[in-house]
């Protein structure tokens, strides 16, 4: 699920079958996603000018640490893979508008490219199989939902004809839990 807030906040995670809540942080988190295994939180905070993103334990211990840190401004976090080997994440480019991106959570950290066109395309939601990820894209003139073969890029698939919601922010996806089918929400 995602977390969202607009002004400065305490974030608190609460464990309901043990009836315990710790603090997670106070900051300004726009947007924020748990790891598969519920350990972990992915999270875009301005700390330092564009709005980073990085990941911190849920259980209070470890320090927060750095996913992608760079002059990007605006990167919106979208997702953990099921596998929860990567984080998904949208970002704009001078020349190609936004493009979804991947980046991973061991070795270098260095993001990667998963849809980059000259359109806009945001989002980044891989399927439960990690065969599929499903994005928002303008190439026809208005957003509509698109699905393409995960990780490597091959076979793809528009989703829906008539445009969804707005851009990024108002539009939200998930896979139901057997993959078979998506989920839209404004």
């Amino acid at each position: 699920g995602k977390l969202s807030s607009a002004t400065e906040t305490e974030w608190w995670v609460i464990e309901l079958d043990r009836a315990i809540a710790r603090r997670f942080a106070a900051a300004t988190l726009s947007v924020a996603v748990w790891s598969p295994a519920g350990d972990r939180i992915a999270y875009q905070v301005n700390k330092s000018g564009p709005e980073d993103i990085y990941f911190k334990s849920v259980d209070g211990g470890g320090a927060e640490e750095p996913l992608v840190v760079s002059d990007v401004l605006f990167k919106n976090t979208d997702q953990w893979t099921p596998d929860g080997k990567y984080v998904t994440f949208d970002q704009p480019d001078p020349d190609l508008g936004w493009d979804v991106w991947r980046v991973p959570l061991a070795g270098d950290r260095k993001p990667e490219p998963l849809v980059r066109t000259a359109a806009n395309e945001s989002g980044g939601w891989v399927s439960p199989d990690g065969r599929w990820i499903a994005y928002l894209s303008d190439e026809s003139g208005r957003n509509e939902l698109y699905a393409q073969s995960y990780p490597t890029p091959g076979q793809r698939q528009q989703l829906t004809t008539t445009g969804v919601g707005g851009w990024y922010g108002s539009t939200g996806v998930d896979w139901s839990p057997d993959g078979r089918e998506l989920l839209l929400f404004d």
